[in-house]
């Protein structure tokens, strides 16, 4: 069983803005000058360790900066999130400043036209939620970033060899859309949902991978897979039914999704 948050936040912040906001400027986001330590900036190891360049870290040094947060309703549109990117990348213009995503801890690109995401099913994941690892004596830590201001648990995986990093994190990217796509259909039935219950054991299918990162999927196959809620995160995990090391399912599941992959 899966809580359905009341509200959601999302926050982005405009870092170092060198203009000051003009006076006749319309509010519809909450606005508030932050520190660079403050508790919603992501660690700037964090952010060296998500490939933040050097000369874009020194500009931490610049602040106050602008917090930007949106409170709203969990369910598609998720318009809190929409709403203060929006607001936090006009501002980034506007002052010159620099628009960060501190739940994904990366900054974001104001330049060029907006991803078109008018329905659940144009809803581009990468843009919203990342998937990091670290280093553990078991294997790879995979997480999620970006989930929990959707409605979600974040997702992770543990115990994954390090050569199937970069592919695994495309798998999450996939779950993520697929979670997401449920909730935002139980919500639709129902808003006043607070509680959900969700499949333990679920396929990943081809039709998942081709929504989820517009790549074609007719090579794939799809594969079971099964997800234990638990420490406020969804473990992904292989089917109860699958015989041995839990490393080779991760391998069977690399090659059945993306068989064109080298690995």
């Amino acid at each position: 069983m899966l809580p359905v948050p009341d509200l959601l936040t999302a926050s982005f912040v405009v870092v170092d803005p060198r203009k000051a906001l003009p006076s006749h400027i319309a509010q519809r986001a909450r606005f508030e000058p932050v520190p660079a330590d403050h508790p919603s900036m992501p660690r700037p190891s964090t952010l060296v360790d998500g490939g933040v360049s050097f000369p874009i870290l020194s500009r931490l040094t610049g602040e106050p900066h602008l917090l930007v947060s949106m409170t709203g309703p969990p369910g598609w549109p998720p318009e809190h999130l929409f709403d203060a990117s929006a607001e936090a990348g006009a501002l980034a213009i506007m002052t010159e400043g620099l628009m960060l995503d501190p739940a994904l801890a990366r900054f974001v690109s104001t330049d060029g036209p907006e991803r078109a995401q008018d329905v659940p099913e144009d809803f581009f994941v990468p843009q919203w939620v990342r998937v990091m690892g670290s280093a553990e004596r078991s294997g790879l830590l995979m997480t999620t970033r970006g989930l929990s201001r959707l409605g979600l648990p974040e997702l992770r995986t543990t115990g994954l060899p390090p050569y199937l990093g970069l592919a695994w994190a495309r798998v999450l990217t996939v779950v993520a859309f697929r979670l997401l796509q449920d909730l935002w259909q139980d919500l639709d039935r129902d808003p006043g949902l607070r509680s959900r219950e969700i499949s333990e054991e679920f396929t990943i299918e081809p039709y998942d991978l081709a929504l989820a990162l517009s790549q074609d999927a007719r090579d794939s196959y799809e594969v079971a897979a099964r997800l234990r809620f638990g420490d406020e995160h969804l473990t992904l995990l292989p089917p109860r039914d699958h015989d041995g090391p839990v490393a080779h399912w991760f391998r069977e599941a690399t090659i059945l999704l993306f068989p064109t992959a080298r690995i």
